[in-house]
Parts: structure tokens; sequence; C-alpha cells
């Protein structure tokens, strides 16, 4: 069996991506293919999987924890932005995320103040960093 790190998982989608300890494209994971409960809290874990094909290329199967946890954690943000093909796990500059944010408020909440919608970038992007959705740069 392969080994890897957890390095992304959406709990709401089912679905994230293991970094091979060898190297090479990272491997998609499906939770119907893990064998204990994946939260998005499990990025950062070292797993076990088997290789296979999948409709989409190589997934990793029949996934177990190297090394189970005490207690939950996350890891820090990923900085890796070549998953071009799959926009659902797309991630975001600071100042991306800062426009979409600032552009989707105005047009739903335009009776925000400019205080306001400054508060709420700092929270939302705060909230991106910590879940690895939102990189510096």
């Amino acid at each position: 069996m392969a080994s890897g790190k957890i390095i992304r998982y959406n709990e709401t989608k089912g679905y994230g991506f293991i970094a091979p300890d060898d190297g090479g494209e990272d491997l998609f994971i499906h939770v119907n293919d893990v064998g204990f409960p994946l939260t998005d809290r499990c990025v950062g874990q070292r797993v076990s999987y088997e290789v296979m094909e999948g409709q989409k290329g190589l997934k990793a199967a029949r996934i177990q924890l190297l090394d189970p946890p005490a207690a939950p954690r996350r890891a820090a943000p990923t900085t890796r932005l070549d998953d071009e093909d799959d926009e659902d796990c797309e991630v975001l500059s600071a100042e991306e995320y800062s426009s979409e944010i600032t552009e989707a408020l105005m047009e739903t909440a335009p009776s925000l103040t400019g205080a306001q919608i400054m508060k709420i970038r700092e929270r939302l992007i705060a909230a991106g960093y910590a879940r690895g959705w939102v990189v510096k740069g």
C-alpha cells in the first residue's frame, strides 16, 4: 500500500485530495473509499491507500489512517495552486477573495457601510486562511 497526507477535504461535498509521500500528482479521494470517519479536520493526517483508476484518472481507495490523532486537528492552509481542472477546489489569493466578497456584499446588501464591509471581509478572509481556501499573495 502507498502512503501520503490528506491535503484537502471538503466534508460537505465528500471529496478531497492526498499528496503521495513518493511525489507525483495528488490523488482524488471520496468519502465512500475511506475506512474511518472523514471530516475536514482530517487535513494533514497521514494515510495508507491503494491506487485505482477512477472516472477522471487515478484515485485513492481503501484509505486508512496511519497515525490516528488524539484529537482532530487542522493543517496549515495549502499553497497548492495546480488543480486548475477542479473548479470546486480553487484556492484564491487574499486579494481575489477580498474582491469577490466585496462584490457579493455590495450586490446583496447595498446598505452596508464601508466599515461594515471591511469587518465582514476581514472575518471571511481569516476563515478562508484557516480552511485553506485562501493563500497569501
